[in-house]
């Protein structure tokens, strides 16, 4: 009987972090929108793109945005009634050991209408066929070595809003303002 409840409490876990990765395309966010305070009570950092910023070992810098109804090539690609969003950041870890980076958990889009948009990896191949270097699934960053790599949204047209960046979890997030 000991072995159903470990089976059944591990199922749980894996069910809950699953939860927690998961790369649906939208959904509706109203908990914390931009500006507001933390679940803390700190008030969440807004940066502008280019301007780097530290959360925990790691520098991050939104370098550009650009915008696509088409990914791919002649021979392959995907088309969007919406817009790709295709956004650049650099990273580097500052730390003394290897992280790793989890795009679809790490990143999303949070519109001023509170709407919540995570990156879409299948779009990524799609994006590299058109000339974009774009970050993997999990993206090994060793100490010390920048790296640059791009992540795709699918949105609405002329959509506004920031982009919000949380490492960890359960950690600092962090807000990237679009635009000027």
């Amino acid at each position: 009987m000991n072995s159903k409840l470990v089976i059944g409490l591990a199922l749980v876990v894996v069910l809950v972090l699953s939860g927690c990765t998961s790369s649906s395309s939208s959904s509706a966010n109203t908990s914390n929108p931009p500006n507001s305070p933390s679940s803390s009570g700190a008030a969440i950092k807004t940066y502008s793109a280019g301007e780097p910023f530290t959360i925990g070992d790691l520098t991050f810098t939104l370098n550009g945005i650009d915008e696509a109804d088409a990914l791919g090539s002649e021979y392959a690609g995907e088309t969007t009634e919406g817009m790709y969003y295709i956004v650049e950041f650099t990273v580097l870890n500052n730390g003394s050991s290897e992280k790793s980076l989890l795009p679809t958990s790490d990143f999303s889009f949070v519109s001023d209408k509170g709407q919540t948009f995570k990156p879409d990896l299948g779009l990524s191949v799609y994006a590299s066929m058109s000339g974009y270097d774009m970050f993997a699934a999990i993206e090994k960053l060793p100490p010390g070595i920048p790296k640059t790599g791009s992540i795709v949204f699918e949105m609405p047209k002329e959509i506004t809003g920031k982009i919000k960046v949380r490492p960890d979890s359960f950690g600092q997030e962090v807000y990237v303002k679009l635009g000027s």
